[in-house]
């Protein structure tokens, strides 16, 4: 209240006095309205007064996550009134969900502070708050992301079982976090930023997606029993794992989400990516336009007791999940060729080893030829300190472009990436991208015809 009230006033010296007060617990809700605006304007930078709306909005729309409303702060004038208190369906990222899924999409508070915690070098909060959870509210319990890493229900995905023999252990995402919040071999000797990576990341797309995954099917198998009486319950699943592709973060916003918003799940990868692949459609993800529709065909499927679409809707929104997966591990590949051995705070390769690990099960099942390569180039290198990447970027691209339709993904949805076009795999680098010498122009030369006289 009293930094609305001299942000109304223009006073600049209590401003900053009460933005450095109460600002750092916005970014515990919003790291990037934080950092990219809050901070520079009204910390860091002189405040400038016809900012004030735009403030106004950026601090509402972290109410909910502070777990206070509209009318505890209240309002003195016209702006200050504008405030709406988040709806019990609030939107999420354009879908609408029939039930209150509030608290499950704040799975990525609990995320985005565990990242806080490590950046700091504090092992021992963070994985007190993986262990216990602090945003997920169920009665006087919390849900927690070691609940979601261990839960039975998971065995429900038929891809899980996948996952559990590639890495030999049913909790194989559990094992991963404990492993580094005990600094065990080889994560102890890891950087502070790249042990981070690898916790978020196993959160973010092993555990969180898994959920998601989980609550899709259990709604199918109450489908198909014709259980009128989980009728609720399985709307209450569908739009939870809605609420796990795209967060609180991202929810209340336009069907593309806010590109101020810092979320953490697999909705925001796909936003951030989509500029770097050519598949942005007025500046959004066109991956996230597919996925947000099939919800919204599911849920109508899911009403209308129509499993057989049901089902197909699932595995659309499982296969389509990968995408931005895969592009991140393209991403990661590229960056991390040329960098040198025992590179302990390089972000890039400890990417590139998370991505790698999210998807190598399901590659491995597609294709294991494919599966090896990456795994020599993304995952061998990182955990023995040894040079990434020692196939080249290139070798990599053509093994992503060889299991993309084995993995029912269309190679338009993975795009353009430095030129590299994966509809048509190494054909379609230019050949000043590609060759250095005559030697490896002639290599090159050699290895085009081998592809195409292999169609």
């Amino acid at each position: 209240q009293s930094l609305i009230y001299y942000l109304s006033i223009n006073d600049s010296r209590r401003i900053r006095v009460y933005a450095m007060a109460a600002l750092p617990r916005v970014a515990s809700c919003n790291k990037n309205a934080f950092d990219q605006f809050l901070k520079p304007t009204l910390i860091d930078g002189t405040y400038e007064s016809s900012t004030f709306p735009e403030v106004m909005k950026a601090l509402q729309d972290v109410y909910y996550c502070l777990g206070i409303t509209c009318s505890d702060i209240g309002g003195f004038d016209q702006e200050t009134r504008k405030c709406i208190d988040s709806a019990i369906n609030a939107a999420l990222a354009g879908y609408i969900p029939l039930t209150d899924v509030r608290e499950f999409s704040r799975v990525d508070l609990d995320i985005l502070q565990i990242e806080i915690f490590m950046r700091m070098e504090q092992l021992d909060t963070a994985n007190d708050l993986y262990i216990n959870g602090a945003n997920i509210r169920m009665g006087i319990d919390f849900l927690t992301l070691h609940d979601m890493a261990i839960d039975a229900n998971n065995a429900k995905v038929p891809s899980f079982s996948i996952f559990k023999r590639y890495y030999g252990d049913e909790y194989y995402s559990h094992k991963m976090i404990n492993e580094v919040f005990t600094l065990k071999p080889p994560y102890k000797d890891f950087g502070t930023t790249q042990r981070m990576i690898i916790v978020q990341r196993s959160l973010q797309y092993l555990v969180v997606q898994m959920r998601l995954l989980s609550h899709l099917y259990s709604c199918y198998y109450s489908c198909v029993s014709h259980n009128i009486q989980e009728h609720d319950k399985k709307n209450e699943l569908w739009d939870r794992a809605a609420a796990y592709f795209v967060g609180s973060i991202e929810a209340g916003n336009d069907d593309n989400g806010d590109q101020r918003s810092g979320g953490l799940l697999l909705f925001n990868l796909g936003k951030q990516l989509c500029s770097e692949f050519n598949t942005c459609s007025k500046g959004f993800a066109k991956i996230n336009d597919e996925i947000i529709s099939l919800f919204r065909t599911g849920q109508g499927a899911l009403n209308g007791n129509q499993c057989n679409i049901l089902e197909d809707t699932i595995g659309q929104i499982e296969s389509l999940i990968n995408v931005p997966l895969l592009q991140g591990l393209i991403r990661s590949a590229d960056r991390s060729d040329g960098v040198q051995a025992k590179s302990r705070s390089n972000e890039d390769i400890a990417e590139g080893f998370m991505f790698a690990t999210v998807l190598l099960p399901i590659i491995d099942r597609a294709d294991p030829e494919a599966a090896s390569l990456i795994s020599q180039n993304m995952v061998q290198p990182f955990k023995t300190s040894t040079r990434p990447m020692p196939s080249g970027k290139l070798e990599v691209f053509d093994m992503v472009a060889r299991i993309i339709p084995k993995i029912g993904i269309s190679c338009e949805n993975i795009g353009i990436y430095d030129g590299y076009d994966f509809c048509k795999g190494a054909a379609s680098q230019s050949s000043s991208a590609l060759l250095t010498s005559s030697l490896s122009s002639t290599l090159f030369v050699c290895t085009l015809f081998q592809i195409i006289f292999s169609f």
